[in-house]
């Protein structure tokens, strides 16, 4: 039934192939407005999600929630303390005033005497409870442990409390208990300060080395290396690179008028939004690079194949209005491309000209046989629509079945690429005539040693 139906659809393509080439310019066209005004692009990370599974489902209600663990990192680094802590201070008072509505919060120093005067109000409850018991205890000696100086002042505290006591009094008390409740305040304070964090604060104070995060003002740094640390937590919650991209480069710019003001201080940014910014600047580059390489390249072996142009750029020129056809339908179906999908044009590059060689061997080697423009034409399209079609479902289906996977950004991939080998299949099988028939409607004196040099079937499997 196929043999039957083949020569009659190829004699009413060739016969209307006027029709169908305006058919395909204006389709081509209105693709490529529809994307360019209503196909958006999705950059952040957790556009890659399917909400529809329940961990993706539960993580992004809490990134929506709380936000992501995502926090920028300005490093300021070089000359001293004071001019770091005051390059810190000018950048964060910038983008107070200029990035205000980008930006949730700094964190950049603690007020140490805060925590030194309100340290008891961040302790829990119940050991608050216990060191108040303790110190209105008749038997205490915390309140002496308090004021003394030094542990030498607490022991001569000590000493004079059980001097006081009266005579035979120490004799008629368990010595291990005594010694317990001596000692008592130490243990209760030295709990304290291993599970309290706010006491930590106050250890800060007391000891004579700094703190390792802290300078002596309270401002987060870091010795070895010396440099002071700015932390920005933005108000984008999923990571979205098109966001990031805006608030980080203006960030930068930044860096650049403060480095006037303080030219020994060097300013620089890491972190979560900026190292994903980066990453996928530097992917999307090397995208574009390569889909235009791809492109250059097989359109290079195309030519030297058939030691001619024209030919192999109505092949080429075909893929590209497949490309364009496969632009409009992911506008319409999905409406977005994410970090992901953008791979497909590479994809249909390599595949869509390997359909393409196939139709121009064949109908050279038509020509070849002394068949005309129609002919030659006809006998191409039914020659190669079973080889192509198998091949083209085949590979489909391998991308389609991407759609089972359950992240969302592998599953519009696959989408996007299987409907896009199927356009470009169907842009060989029925465009790729329809300019040849344009190209040599007036005929052709096909010359052997110029026009073919593609004569054994192994060798043409090999460049495609």
């Amino acid at each position: 039934m196929l043999q039957n139906l083949l020569p009659k659809y190829a004699h009413w393509l060739i016969k209307r192939w006027k029709s169908f080439l305006i058919f395909c310019f204006f389709l081509s066209l209105t693709s490529i407005l529809v994307s360019l005004f209503f196909l958006k692009s999705q950059t952040g990370i957790l556009d890659l999600y399917s909400p529809e599974e329940p961990v993706a489902k539960r993580f992004i209600e809490y990134v929506e929630k709380f936000g992501a663990a995502q926090t920028l990192v300005i490093v300021a680094e070089g000359s001293s303390a004071q001019e770091r802590r005051q390059a810190i201070e000018s950048l964060v008072q910038i983008l107070k005033k200029q990035e205000a509505d980008k930006i949730s919060d700094f964190f950049y120093k603690i007020n140490l005497d805060f925590y030194r005067q309100h340290a008891l109000q961040w302790m829990e409850e119940s050991k608050v409870k216990e060191l108040l018991k303790e110190l209105d205890s008749q038997d205490s000696s915390l309140d002496q442990l308090l004021k003394s100086e030094n542990f030498n002042d607490y022991l001569q505290l000590l000493e004079k409390s059980f001097q006081k006591k009266p005579s035979g009094a120490i004799l008629d008390q368990n010595l291990n208990q005594m010694i317990e409740q001596a000692f008592k305040p130490l243990a209760i304070l030295a709990k304290q300060i291993k599970e309290a964090q706010t006491l930590k604060k106050i250890q800060y104070e007391l000891e004579s080395n700094p703190n390792d995060n802290l300078d002596e003002l309270g401002y987060l740094s870091s010795q070895n290396p010396p440099l002071h640390v700015l932390l920005i937590k933005p108000k984008d919650l999923k990571q979205d690179h098109k966001l990031d991209r805006i608030l980080i480069k203006e960030i930068r710019s930044y860096f650049s008028q403060l480095q006037k003001q303080y030219p020994q201080v060097k300013l620089a940014m890491t972190g979560g939004p900026a190292l994903n910014h980066d990453q996928f600047e530097i992917s999307e580059q090397d995208m574009r690079w390569a889909s235009v390489l791809a492109f250059l390249s097989t359109g290079l072996l195309f030519f030297l194949a058939f030691h001619s142009f024209w030919r192999p750029a109505l092949g080429l020129l075909s893929l590209a209005a497949s490309i364009t056809w496969t632009f409009g339908l992911t506008t319409l179906t999905v409406g977005h491309l994410n970090m992901f999908s953008l791979a497909f044009m590479v994809i249909l590059i390599g595949q869509g000209t390997y359909y393409g060689v196939h139709v121009v061997a064949r109908y050279e080697e038509e020509l070849k046989k002394g068949k005309d423009v129609d002919q030659a034409l006809q006998a191409t399209i039914c020659g190669i629509f079973p080889n192509i079609s198998t091949s083209t479902l085949t590979t489909a289906a391998a991308f389609f079945a991407t759609m089972l996977v359950p992240l969302k950004g592998f599953a519009e991939l696959g989408w996007i690429a299987g409907c896009g080998i199927l356009l470009s299949s169907l842009s060989m099988q029925m465009l790729l005539p329809c300019l040849l028939k344009l190209y040599d409607r007036k005929g052709v004196q096909f010359k052997e040693n110029k026009k073919l040099k593609i004569k054994s079937p192994q060798l043409l499997q090999k460049i495609s």
